[in-house]
C-alpha cells in the first residue's frame, strides 16, 4: 500500500467519524427541551437558567415551577443509550444562553437526589459555566457527605428537604439569588464558544425588513414663509413612507426611505348650471407634493418582541407646487392660468418609536420623526422649508 492510498484511507475514515459525531450531536440536541413561562418575553438578561436532569422526581416539580416568572428551565433527558459528553452539554448550554438572552451570571447547575453523582461530574468538567451549583437531596447521608466535601467551596450549596417538591426548589432558588455566588472563567467559555461554533438558529434571524407607514405631517412654525403665497396650504398633511432596511445585528439596522406627502385644495363655489347660464366665475385651487428620500440608521434598545428604537437619517426632499385659477364666463370666455413652482432641499431627520412582533415575521409599530431642512429656493405653498414633525403607524415584514 503506497503513501497516497494511506492518505486517502485516513481522509475517508476522518470524514466518516465527523459524520457520525454530527449525527450523535443532533440526537443530543433533540433530547433537550426548554420550558418558557407565559410571562417570559425575551426581555433581556435578568432570567436565571436552571439546568437539571430529568427523572421520576422532577416532572411535576418543574412543570409547576415553569409557571413562575423569571425562570427558564432546561431539561436534559437522561435517556437510555444517551451518553452526556461534556462538549455536547457545552454546546447545548451555549445555544440556550444565546437564543434566549440569558445572562451568564444568572446560570446555575441544579442536582437532585440520585442525579447528584452525575451532576458532580459535570460540574467538575464545566465549573466555569456556572455561577453556582445547588444540590437538593432528601437523603440525610447524602446531605452530610456533600457538607463534608464542600466545606471550602462557597459556590456550591447543598440543601436537605423531607420531600422533593416545588417548595424545595423555590427555597433553593431564593437562597441562590440571595447569596449572589458569581464566578466565571469567561476566557474558557469564549474558547469553548469558538471551538463549538455555536450560532443562533438561522430561522430565528432576520436579515431584511420592509415597512409601510402612514401618518400625519405637521409643519413647524419656523417653516412658514414671511411672504404670503398665492395659495397657502394647511399645516397638517397626510404622509406615506416606504422603507427598506438591512438588519446588521440584533440592535443595528440601516435603511432607505421614500416618502409621499400631498395635499390639494379644490375650487369652491362652482355651480355648473350657473356657468351654463352665463354667470361669471372666479375660482382658484392647487396642490402641493413632497417626496422626501433618505438613508439612515436605527438602533434597537432591546431584542425581544417589543423593541423601542432611535435613529437618524440624511436625505433630500423634492417639492412641487401648482396653482390654478379661472375667471370669466361662457360668453366672453373663461381664462385659465396655471403656475408651477418646484424646489429641492437637503434635510436631517431624528426618529424614535417601537416595533412589536405578534408573529415570526410580522411587526407593528409607531414612530415619531422630527425633520429639519434647508430653505427652498421657491416659496412652496406658504412654506420656506420642510421643517416639522411626523407621527405614523407602521406595518412591517421581516425576513
Amino acid at each position: 500500500m503506497d503513501r497516497k492510498q494511506i492518505v486517502l484511507i485516513v481522509l475517508i475514515l476522518t470524514s466518516i467519524s465527523n459524520i457520525i459525531k454530527a449525527q450523535q450531536n443532533n440526537v443530543i440536541y433533540k433530547k433537550y427541551s426548554v420550558i418558557i413561562p407565559n410571562e417570559y418575553q425575551h426581555s433581556g438578561k435578568s432570567y436565571p437558567l436552571i439546568v437539571c436532569f430529568q427523572n421520576q422526581h422532577t416532572d411535576s416539580l418543574y412543570q409547576h415551577y415553569a409557571k413562575q416568572t423569571q425562570t427558564i428551565i432546561l431539561q436534559l433527558h437522561n435517556s437510555p443509550g444517551i451518553i452526556w459528553e461534556t462538549d455536547s452539554l457545552k454546546a447545548i448550554i451555549q445555544r440556550t444562553i444565546y437564543v434566549f438572552s440569558v445572562a451568564k451570571d444568572k446560570i446555575y447547575l441544579l442536582g437532585l437526589n440520585d442525579n447528584i453523582p452525575k451532576t458532580s461530574d459535570i460540574y467538575a468538567a464545566m465549573d466555569y459555566y456556572f455561577a453556582a451549583t445547588a444540590f437538593i437531596t432528601s437523603n440525610p447521608n447524602t446531605y452530610k457527605l456533600l457538607q463534608d466535601e464542600l466545606k471550602l467551596n462557597n459556590s456550591i450549596k447543598p440543601y436537605l428537604f423531607d420531600s422533593i417538591d416545588h417548595n424545595a426548589l423555590s427555597v433553593a432558588h431564593q437562597q441562590f439569588q440571595k447569596h449572589y455566588l458569581w464566578g466565571f472563567n469567561m476566557e474558557k467559555m469564549s474558547e469553548d464558544a469558538n471551538k463549538l461554533k455555536v450560532v443562533r438558529v438561522q430561522e430565528d434571524k432576520h436579515n431584511w425588513q420592509i415597512s409601510l407607514s402612514h401618518g400625519q405631517w405637521y409643519f413647524a412654525n419656523s417653516a412658514k414663509a414671511r411672504e404670503r403665497a398665492i395659495l397657502d396650504f394647511p399645516q397638517k398633511i397626510g404622509a406615506w413612507n416606504l422603507s427598506f432596511a438591512k438588519i446588521l445585528s440584533d440592535h443595528v439596522s440601516v435603511n432607505a426611505n421614500l416618502g409621499v406627502l400631498f395635499k390639494k385644495i379644490e375650487p369652491k363655489g362652482l355651480n355648473l348650471f350657473s356657468i351654463l347660464a352665463g354667470d361669471s366665475v372666479d375660482v382658484e385651487g392647487g396642490g402641493i407634493f413632497f417626496t422626501p428620500m433618505s438613508i439612515g440608521m436605527n438602533y434597537s434598545f432591546l431584542k425581544n418582541r417589543f423593541r423601542p428604537y432611535a435613529g437618524f437619517g440624511l436625505g433630500v426632499v423634492p417639492a412641487r407646487y401648482k396653482f390654478i385659477e379661472g375667471a370669466g364666463n361662457l360668453s366672453n370666455g373663461i381664462n385659465r392660468n396655471e403656475r408651477n413652482f418646484k424646489s429641492n432641499a437637503p434635510f436631517v431627520e431624528l426618529s424614535a418609536g417601537f416595533f412589536y412582533s405578534p408573529g415570526k415575521n410580522i411587526q407593528w409599530g409607531l414612530s415619531g420623526d422630527y425633520v429639519s431642512s434647508k430653505e427652498f429656493i421657491e416659496n412652496i405653498g406658504g412654506y420656506k422649508a420642510f421643517n416639522g414633525f411626523k407621527v405614523s403607524a407602521i406595518f412591517s415584514i421581516a425576513f
